[in-house]
């Protein structure tokens, strides 16, 4: 669904962590994404995957 590509500008929205976001969740399309960096998608993935619209995993970028 989505053609956006994550960058190195974008950040993890995890409190305190700050680093760069690898996966972006979108909720529903009239609120904000959320962006994550690999650890704590992988730590909110189990609980909202199956919630979200579209579900944009980079991971595979960290390892290029």
């Amino acid at each position: 669904m989505s053609d956006w590509t994550l960058t190195a500008q974008d950040r993890c929205d995890e409190r305190g962590c700050g680093a760069r976001a690898y996966v972006r969740a979108i909720v529903s399309l009239e609120l904000a994404d959320l962006l994550w960096c690999a650890h704590h998608g992988r730590k909110h993935e189990p609980a909202l995957r199956s919630k979200c619209v579209d579900w944009v995993d980079e991971t595979n970028a960290i390892l290029t």
